[in-house]
């Protein structure tokens, strides 16, 4: 309790400057990082564990949603061809890819749809926009937006491919043989949480550091005799509190969707606090 105490103590924040009192940034630090960790390791339990258990299943429904059964693809020697009356448009529901993998009921009336794909082996790579598809399959060319950008990949590479529903169906099923890929995606699901630990108390450090940078340049501007370990360290107890609240409002949906666009407020507040602690330090500095 006098630890608590002490944090809306002014006198404790000039005696961590003298180095009359302690404050530990490492535990600050762990801390912060148990709250922030708190919603996105929900997140990975409740949706992404169980997409993951469930990966060749849902890939499979991928598949099955996207991929026609009648369209079959062939390209020989760099010369695409199909089965179908072209043009031919591969399309998708818009609601596709959110339903299977968030595991959210799937609405099959949905109308409507993305074009994923146009084939038209008589089509021009150049003539891409015109089809208002993500991609284009031409008898020669493979044509794909990347960075907003229009990209060609020529298919002259490509000596012996056949595409169906099926095969693409049979390859994912043989590349998780023995649900290898399926396990190892899991363990990296499982193991998510805790290098989000880590990497949130790493942040919360470098934070402080930052923060103590400028702080360090107010009490060289207020000409004070402070050495910058136990700066960094009063920097560290001022964040805490302001860091504190401010992670709990993360839970809390209105202030949730507004934090972002807010977080600048925060590095403001905590360097006022810390002016204010050395105008109390300095009118009441205490000899060493």
């Amino acid at each position: 309790m006098n630890f608590v105490k002490n944090l809306f103590s002014v006198k404790y924040y000039a005696d961590i400057l003298t180095g009359h009192s302690h404050f530990k940034p490492v535990l600050a630090a762990i801390i912060l990082a148990l709250i922030l960790s708190v919603k996105p390791s929900l997140f990975i339990f409740r949706t992404a564990l169980p997409l993951a258990q469930n990966l060749e299943k849902n890939v499979l429904n991928l598949i099955e949603e996207i991929y026609p059964q009648e369209l079959e693809i062939n390209i020989t020697n760099g010369q695409a061809s199909t089965n179908v009356t072209e043009p031919y448009y591969v399309t998708v529901r818009q609601e596709a890819f959110e339903n299977l993998f968030s595991l959210k009921h799937e609405d099959q009336n949905t109308r409507s749809k993305i074009r994923l794909l146009a084939i038209d082996t008589k089509g021009k790579a150049d003539e891409f926009e015109r089809y208002q598809s993500m991609a284009l399959l031409t008898e020669t060319s493979f044509v794909y937006y990347k960075d907003n950008n229009v990209n060609i990949y020529p298919l002259r590479e490509v000596k012996d491919l056949t595409l169906n529903r099926d095969a693409i169906k049979s390859k994912v099923q043989e590349t998780n043989q023995d649900n290898m890929v399926e396990k190892v995606v899991v363990i990296g699901v499982l193991m998510a949480p805790f290098f989000i630990f880590l990497w949130s108390i790493a942040t919360r450090l470098s934070t402080f550091f930052l923060l103590a940078l400028v702080v360090y340049l107010m009490i060289k501007i207020n000409q004070l005799t402070v050495g910058f370990k136990n700066i960094f360290r009063y920097t560290s107890a001022i964040s805490f509190i302001p860091m504190f609240i401010w992670s709990l409002m993360s839970f809390i949906p209105f202030f949730a969707g507004n934090i972002l666009a807010t977080s600048y407020l925060l590095p403001i507040i905590i360097w006022g606090l810390a002016y204010s602690g050395l105008n109390y330090f300095k009118n009441h500095q205490i000899d060493n």
